[in-house]
């Protein structure tokens, strides 16, 4: 990720020297820490059944994947080569749509209630809308050089947020701003965020007010900003090194928030300002995103150190665990076919190789809503 950009250096600043003496001084593999996959605290989910598709090639980056809502096809974006691929979800057939630029860096993947795909490329500071009947492109620019656009805020069911106006909400990693799209126009407007010029926002969500909220990964921060008046406020999470992850907002205004430094799901109602935080079933595990699940009011969330997808139930206070079966699982988005109970994630390792895998992974859960506990 580092090479693709010199802002993903933010993620890691110790290096090669300096990390392997901190890693020994830290006594880091010294002792291998128990792990038991099938520990009763994880309740794992033992007779889900499992499909695993290879895209691309070993250069593939296949960061994220998301289901077509009117279909159930699943459409996933390779990162290096800027390529859109369909996946036939009763065959397996692939069928590939090459952007129109090159150098794309294709990122977060996003359906409007309109049916329309939605697409940052973040290493060319644009956006794309895909026509998936017609395969037409629109590309929008206009954003800031090195906005690194990242994702879309998402509604409480999956689906793009819009505000009253019909503009999407895209969060800019590369700027201390989120931005406003109107798709129909290509106008953009950029909400400049309270703290540093230098700082990285990174989730993004939109309460029932209004209200944009957003955490900054690499400098530990929640905050909230009003579109129209710019004002806002932003504050520490309580543990120092959280490393908040790509949220989703439930339809209560709760945050769901990864916090990938501890392997914890922070939730935060952004109405009273309360909040929790819960371990996730695994040790040293790194969630990267969440997804509430509105039809069964679940939060889903990829675990990086234990090969799985946990899914929260708020009601109890307790997770369900659905095992990868391919080691070294770095899950990304968690996307739900409703039509079918399945759901898919894209196992976004880079590089491949070091993955030990010449190809790139998404992975399809059967029927996994009618799994649940």
């Amino acid at each position: 990720m580092r090479n693709q950009s010199e802002n993903y250096s933010s993620l890691v600043t110790k290096d090669n020297g300096p990390l392997s003496s901190w890693l020994a001084e830290q006594k880091y593999g010294a002792k291998i820490a128990p792990f038991d996959p099938f520990a009763e605290r994880a309740n794992v989910v033992k007779t889900a059944h499992i499909t695993e598709y290879s895209l691309g090639d070993v250069n593939s980056w296949a960061h994220d994947v998301v289901i077509e809502p009117a279909t159930g096809t699943p459409w996933v974006g390779d990162y290096i080569n800027d390529l859109l691929t369909s996946i036939n979800p009763r065959t397996g057939e692939q069928k590939v749509y090459p952007a129109p630029l090159h150098g794309t860096g294709m990122h977060s993947l996003s359906f409007d209630r309109d049916g329309n795909l939605w697409i940052t490329l973040q290493l060319v500071a644009k956006v794309a809308r895909f026509n998936t009947r017609t395969g037409e492109w629109r590309i929008y620019g206009g954003f800031s050089s090195g906005s690194l656009n990242h994702s879309f805020a998402l509604d409480s069911e999956g689906y793009v947020k819009k505000d009253p106006s019909g503009r999407l909400y895209v969060s800019t990693w590369g700027g201390n701003h989120t931005t406003l799209l109107d798709p129909a126009t290509g106008a953009i407007k950029e909400i400049k965020l309270p703290g540093n010029p230098a700082d990285k926002p990174y989730g993004i969500a939109i309460d029932s007010k209004g209200l944009i909220w957003y955490t900054k990964y690499s400098e530990n921060m929640l905050g909230f900003v009003h579109a129209d008046t710019g004002q806002g406020k932003e504050w520490a999470l309580p543990r120092p090194d959280s490393g908040p992850h790509r949220m989703h907002i439930d339809n209560k205004d709760n945050l769901w928030i990864p916090l990938s430094g501890y392997g914890t799901i922070l939730r935060y109602n952004t109405r009273d300002g309360s909040q929790k935080e819960y371990p996730l079933p695994d040790a040293d595990t790194f969630p990267y995103s969440s997804r509430y699940d509105s039809k069964s009011d679940r939060v889903w969330i990829t675990g990086n150190g234990g090969n799985a997808i946990y899914v929260f139930n708020p009601k109890t206070e307790k997770f369900t665990t659905f095992r990868m079966p391919s080691a070294l699982s770095y899950g990304r988005m968690v996307s739900i076919d409703y039509s079918s109970g399945d759901v898919w994630t894209g196992l976004a390792s880079y590089p491949n190789k070091l993955s030990l895998r010449d190809h790139s992974i998404v992975v399809r859960i059967h029927h996994a809503l009618d799994l649940l506990h």
